[in-house]
Protein backbone atom coordinates (compact mmCIF):
# COMPACT_ATOMS: atom_id res chain seq x y z
CA UNK A 1 0.00 0.00 0.00
CA UNK A 2 1.24 3.48 -0.89
CA UNK A 3 1.36 5.77 2.13
CA UNK A 4 0.42 9.42 1.70
CA UNK A 5 -0.30 12.35 3.99
CA UNK A 6 -2.30 14.62 1.65
CA UNK A 7 -4.41 14.20 -1.48
CA UNK A 8 -4.81 16.76 -4.27
CA UNK A 9 -7.62 16.36 -6.82
CA UNK A 10 -7.80 18.22 -10.13
CA UNK A 11 -10.28 18.24 -12.98
CA UNK A 12 -13.44 19.73 -14.43
CA UNK A 13 -17.11 18.99 -13.62
CA UNK A 14 -16.31 15.27 -13.33
CA UNK A 15 -14.29 16.32 -10.25
CA UNK A 16 -16.35 19.18 -8.78
CA UNK A 17 -20.05 19.30 -9.55
CA UNK A 18 -23.56 19.93 -8.27
CA UNK A 19 -23.53 16.56 -6.49
CA UNK A 20 -20.67 14.69 -4.75
CA UNK A 21 -17.94 13.35 -7.04
CA UNK A 22 -15.01 10.97 -6.66
CA UNK A 23 -13.06 13.81 -5.01
CA UNK A 24 -15.89 14.51 -2.55
CA UNK A 25 -16.05 10.83 -1.66
CA UNK A 26 -12.31 10.86 -0.91
CA UNK A 27 -12.79 13.92 1.31
CA UNK A 28 -15.43 12.09 3.34
CA UNK A 29 -13.74 8.70 3.45
CA UNK A 30 -10.01 9.32 3.95
CA UNK A 31 -8.38 10.32 7.22
CA UNK A 32 -5.93 12.73 5.57
CA UNK A 33 -6.53 16.20 4.10
CA UNK A 34 -8.06 16.03 0.61
CA UNK A 35 -7.95 19.24 -1.44
CA UNK A 36 -10.39 19.47 -4.34
CA UNK A 37 -9.10 21.91 -6.97
CA UNK A 38 -11.69 20.82 -9.55
CA UNK A 39 -13.71 23.46 -11.38
CA UNK A 40 -16.79 22.82 -13.49
CA UNK A 41 -16.26 23.83 -17.13
CA UNK A 42 -12.50 24.35 -16.97
CA UNK A 43 -10.15 23.05 -19.64
CA UNK A 44 -6.81 21.28 -19.44
CA UNK A 45 -4.69 24.43 -19.51
CA UNK A 46 -6.70 25.68 -16.55
CA UNK A 47 -6.24 22.34 -14.80
CA UNK A 48 -2.46 22.56 -15.28
CA UNK A 49 -2.51 26.16 -14.01
CA UNK A 50 -4.36 25.02 -10.89
CA UNK A 51 -1.81 22.27 -10.32
CA UNK A 52 0.95 24.87 -10.40
CA UNK A 53 -1.04 27.10 -8.03
CA UNK A 54 -1.55 24.19 -5.64
CA UNK A 55 2.14 23.39 -5.67
CA UNK A 56 3.08 27.01 -4.98
CA UNK A 57 0.51 27.17 -2.16
CA UNK A 58 1.09 23.79 -0.50
CA UNK A 59 4.56 22.70 -1.69
CA UNK A 60 4.02 19.20 -3.07
CA UNK A 61 6.15 16.44 -1.54
CA UNK A 62 6.71 12.75 -2.27
CA UNK A 63 4.13 12.01 0.43
CA UNK A 64 1.32 13.69 -1.54
CA UNK A 65 -1.11 11.76 -3.73
CA UNK A 66 -1.86 13.76 -6.87
CA UNK A 67 -4.96 12.73 -8.82
CA UNK A 68 -6.22 14.37 -12.00
CA UNK A 69 -9.11 13.71 -14.36
CA UNK A 70 -8.36 15.56 -17.58
CA UNK A 71 -11.19 17.01 -19.61
CA UNK A 72 -12.15 17.34 -23.28
CA UNK A 73 -9.91 19.42 -25.52
CA UNK A 74 -12.26 21.92 -27.19
CA UNK A 75 -12.20 24.38 -24.29
CA UNK A 76 -10.93 27.94 -23.88
CA UNK A 77 -9.26 28.79 -20.57
CA UNK A 78 -8.88 32.46 -19.68
CA UNK A 79 -8.52 34.12 -16.31
CA UNK A 80 -10.45 37.41 -16.56
CA UNK A 81 -11.34 39.91 -13.83
CA UNK A 82 -10.44 37.71 -10.92
CA UNK A 83 -11.75 34.32 -11.95
CA UNK A 84 -11.59 31.60 -14.60
CA UNK A 85 -14.00 31.86 -17.51
CA UNK A 86 -14.99 28.23 -17.20
CA UNK A 87 -17.57 27.91 -19.96
CA UNK A 88 -16.82 24.36 -21.06
CA UNK A 89 -16.98 23.32 -24.69
CA UNK A 90 -16.02 26.38 -26.74
CA UNK A 91 -18.20 25.18 -29.62
CA UNK A 92 -21.32 24.91 -27.46
CA UNK A 93 -21.51 27.97 -25.19
CA UNK A 94 -22.59 31.61 -25.33
CA UNK A 95 -19.66 33.57 -23.85
CA UNK A 96 -17.35 33.48 -26.88
CA UNK A 97 -19.18 34.49 -30.05
CA UNK A 98 -18.84 33.01 -33.54
CA UNK A 99 -16.51 35.79 -34.58
CA UNK A 100 -14.07 34.76 -31.83
CA UNK A 101 -14.35 31.10 -32.80
CA UNK A 102 -13.86 31.80 -36.51
CA UNK A 103 -10.91 34.12 -35.91
CA UNK A 104 -9.05 32.43 -33.04
CA UNK A 105 -10.08 28.81 -32.66
CA UNK A 106 -8.37 25.96 -34.46
CA UNK A 107 -8.39 22.27 -33.60
CA UNK A 108 -4.67 21.94 -34.29
CA UNK A 109 -4.00 24.58 -31.64
CA UNK A 110 -6.21 22.64 -29.21
CA UNK A 111 -4.24 19.47 -29.90
CA UNK A 112 -0.90 21.17 -29.26
CA UNK A 113 -2.15 23.08 -26.23
CA UNK A 114 -3.84 20.15 -24.47
CA UNK A 115 -1.17 17.58 -25.25
CA UNK A 116 1.49 19.94 -23.99
CA UNK A 117 -0.43 20.57 -20.75
CA UNK A 118 -0.92 16.88 -19.99
CA UNK A 119 2.65 15.90 -20.85
CA UNK A 120 4.08 18.85 -18.91
CA UNK A 121 1.99 18.04 -15.82
CA UNK A 122 3.27 14.48 -15.84
CA UNK A 123 6.87 15.56 -16.24
CA UNK A 124 6.58 18.11 -13.44
CA UNK A 125 4.27 16.44 -10.90
CA UNK A 126 3.98 12.78 -11.88
CA UNK A 127 0.30 12.34 -10.90
CA UNK A 128 -0.44 8.94 -9.40
CA UNK A 129 -3.74 8.91 -11.31
CA UNK A 130 -4.36 10.28 -14.79
CA UNK A 131 -8.02 10.04 -15.66
CA UNK A 132 -9.92 11.54 -18.57
CA UNK A 133 -13.54 12.20 -19.47
CA UNK A 134 -12.78 11.54 -23.17
CA UNK A 135 -10.62 9.01 -24.96
CA UNK A 136 -7.24 10.55 -25.73
CA UNK A 137 -7.29 9.23 -29.28
CA UNK A 138 -10.55 11.18 -29.83
CA UNK A 139 -10.34 14.03 -27.33
CA UNK A 140 -12.73 16.64 -28.73
CA UNK A 141 -15.83 17.46 -26.76
CA UNK A 142 -18.77 15.10 -26.85
CA UNK A 143 -21.13 17.50 -28.57
CA UNK A 144 -20.11 19.66 -31.55
CA UNK A 145 -23.34 21.27 -32.82
CA UNK A 146 -21.89 23.01 -35.88
CA UNK A 147 -21.04 20.90 -38.96
CA UNK A 148 -18.33 23.34 -40.06
CA UNK A 149 -16.59 22.88 -36.71
CA UNK A 150 -16.94 19.11 -37.05
CA UNK A 151 -15.33 19.24 -40.48
CA UNK A 152 -12.42 21.28 -39.17
CA UNK A 153 -11.80 18.65 -36.49
CA UNK A 154 -11.87 15.70 -38.90
CA UNK A 155 -9.08 16.84 -41.23
CA UNK A 156 -6.44 14.14 -41.81
CA UNK A 157 -3.41 16.24 -40.86
CA UNK A 158 -5.01 16.89 -37.49
CA UNK A 159 -5.54 13.15 -37.04
CA UNK A 160 -1.82 12.69 -37.62
CA UNK A 161 -1.05 15.39 -35.08
CA UNK A 162 -3.12 13.59 -32.43
CA UNK A 163 -1.27 10.34 -33.17
CA UNK A 164 2.03 12.19 -32.79
CA UNK A 165 1.24 13.27 -29.22
CA UNK A 166 -0.74 10.22 -28.05
CA UNK A 167 2.42 8.13 -27.87
CA UNK A 168 3.71 10.36 -25.05
CA UNK A 169 0.45 10.77 -23.14
CA UNK A 170 0.10 8.79 -19.89
CA UNK A 171 -2.17 5.79 -19.50
CA UNK A 172 -5.63 7.12 -18.71
CA UNK A 173 -8.38 5.80 -16.44
CA UNK A 174 -11.90 6.38 -17.73
CA UNK A 175 -15.41 6.53 -16.33
CA UNK A 176 -17.50 3.74 -17.85
CA UNK A 177 -20.53 5.82 -18.76
CA UNK A 178 -22.38 2.65 -19.75
CA UNK A 179 -22.55 2.00 -16.00
CA UNK A 180 -24.09 5.41 -15.28
CA UNK A 181 -27.68 5.02 -14.07
CA UNK A 182 -28.39 8.79 -14.36
CA UNK A 183 -30.02 8.45 -10.96
CA UNK A 184 -32.20 5.60 -12.17
CA UNK A 185 -32.95 7.53 -15.37
CA UNK A 186 -34.59 10.39 -13.51
CA UNK A 187 -32.23 12.96 -15.06
CA UNK A 188 -30.72 13.46 -18.50
CA UNK A 189 -27.69 15.25 -17.07
CA UNK A 190 -24.66 13.67 -18.71
CA UNK A 191 -22.36 13.60 -15.68
CA UNK A 192 -21.57 10.47 -13.64
CA UNK A 193 -24.03 9.99 -10.81
CA UNK A 194 -22.71 9.37 -7.29
CA UNK A 195 -22.83 5.59 -7.75
CA UNK A 196 -20.56 5.78 -10.79
CA UNK A 197 -18.21 8.06 -8.86
CA UNK A 198 -18.13 5.42 -6.11
CA UNK A 199 -17.27 2.76 -8.71
CA UNK A 200 -14.48 4.96 -10.05
CA UNK A 201 -13.03 5.40 -6.55
CA UNK A 202 -13.21 1.70 -5.73
CA UNK A 203 -11.80 0.41 -9.02
CA UNK A 204 -9.40 3.12 -10.16
CA UNK A 205 -8.08 4.41 -6.83
CA UNK A 206 -8.81 2.17 -3.84
CA UNK A 207 -8.19 -1.22 -5.41
CA UNK A 208 -4.67 -0.32 -6.67
CA UNK A 209 -3.88 1.36 -3.34
CA UNK A 210 -5.27 -1.47 -1.23
CA UNK A 211 -7.83 0.72 0.57
CA UNK A 212 -11.25 -0.34 1.82
CA UNK A 213 -14.08 2.18 1.78
CA UNK A 214 -15.61 2.84 5.20
CA UNK A 215 -19.12 1.41 5.72
CA UNK A 216 -20.40 4.83 6.80
CA UNK A 217 -19.20 6.34 3.53
CA UNK A 218 -20.96 3.65 1.51
CA UNK A 219 -24.10 4.28 3.56
CA UNK A 220 -23.88 8.04 2.90
CA UNK A 221 -23.53 7.41 -0.83
CA UNK A 222 -26.65 5.24 -0.85
CA UNK A 223 -28.61 7.81 1.19
CA UNK A 224 -27.69 10.59 -1.24
CA UNK A 225 -28.49 8.44 -4.27
CA UNK A 226 -31.92 7.43 -2.99
CA UNK A 227 -32.90 11.01 -2.16
CA UNK A 228 -31.60 12.26 -5.52
CA UNK A 229 -33.70 9.69 -7.36
CA UNK A 230 -36.75 10.76 -5.39
CA UNK A 231 -36.11 14.47 -5.96
CA UNK A 232 -35.27 14.23 -9.67
CA UNK A 233 -38.28 12.02 -10.34
CA UNK A 234 -40.51 14.94 -9.35
CA UNK A 235 -39.71 16.68 -12.64
CA UNK A 236 -38.62 13.70 -14.71
CA UNK A 237 -41.46 14.11 -17.23
CA UNK A 238 -41.06 17.87 -17.51
CA UNK A 239 -38.85 19.65 -20.02
CA UNK A 240 -35.33 19.27 -18.70
CA UNK A 241 -33.77 22.43 -17.32
CA UNK A 242 -30.27 22.48 -15.90
CA UNK A 243 -31.23 25.24 -13.48
CA UNK A 244 -34.02 23.04 -12.08
CA UNK A 245 -31.58 20.21 -11.40
CA UNK A 246 -29.09 22.61 -9.78
CA UNK A 247 -31.75 24.01 -7.47
CA UNK A 248 -32.79 20.49 -6.48
CA UNK A 249 -29.19 19.51 -5.71
CA UNK A 250 -28.68 22.35 -3.24
CA UNK A 251 -30.88 20.56 -0.71
CA UNK A 252 -29.50 17.08 -1.40
CA UNK A 253 -26.07 17.58 0.16
CA UNK A 254 -27.58 17.19 3.63
CA UNK A 255 -28.54 13.58 2.91
CA UNK A 256 -25.46 11.69 4.00
CA UNK A 257 -23.94 14.81 5.56
CA UNK A 258 -21.84 15.79 2.54
CA UNK A 259 -19.64 18.86 2.48
CA UNK A 260 -18.98 20.70 -0.77
CA UNK A 261 -15.41 21.67 0.09
CA UNK A 262 -13.54 22.98 -2.93
CA UNK A 263 -10.69 25.36 -3.62
CA UNK A 264 -11.92 27.90 -6.11
CA UNK A 265 -8.71 29.77 -6.78
CA UNK A 266 -5.09 30.46 -5.88
CA UNK A 267 -6.01 32.83 -3.03
CA UNK A 268 -8.49 30.52 -1.30
CA UNK A 269 -8.13 30.29 2.48
CA UNK A 270 -8.70 26.51 2.50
Amino acid sequence: MISFKRVFCFGCSFTEYQWPTWATILQKDLDVPVYNWGLCGIGNRGILSKMVQADVKYNFTDEDLILVVWTSWTREDRYIQGHWRNHGNLLNQDFYDRNFISRYWDWENDIINNSTCIITANLAYKPWLNGSIVKTDKPQDLYIPNQTDKDRIELQNQRNMIDFYVQRLPKMQYFDMNENSYYNNTTTDGHPDIMLHKKFVLEKIYQPLGIQMKPNTEKSIKIFYDHAVQKFSEFKDQNYAWEKMVDACKDLWQFGDWQRSRIDDWNSNV
